[in-house]
């Protein structure tokens, strides 16, 4: 189970230029199901979402995950 990050403009309509026509869907390191938490977003406009996830095929469980975006929703590989 993926999580959805949405971003809208203050119609409540998509922002188009944010991930795919305003979504990014991702979850935490190949995890079966992944829960964000908490949403943080920076003074220079990125992205850290906490939360966590629980991996099916080993029943690996990490109580803690963190995944960063920069302001257009693409994912900081640098991260972590």
């Amino acid at each position: 189970m993926n999580v959805a990050l949405i971003k809208l403009d203050p119609d409540g309509f998509p922002v188009n230029s944010f991930g795919q026509n305003g979504v990014v869907l991702f979850d935490f390191d190949g995890m079966d199901y992944s829960t964000a938490r908490e949403i943080c977003i920076t003074a220079q406009g990125e992205i850290l979402v906490l939360g966590s996830g629980y991996a099916l095929n080993n029943t690996d469980y990490s109580p803690v995950c963190i995944a960063k975006f920069d302001a257009s929703g693409n994912p900081d590989s640098t991260f972590g």
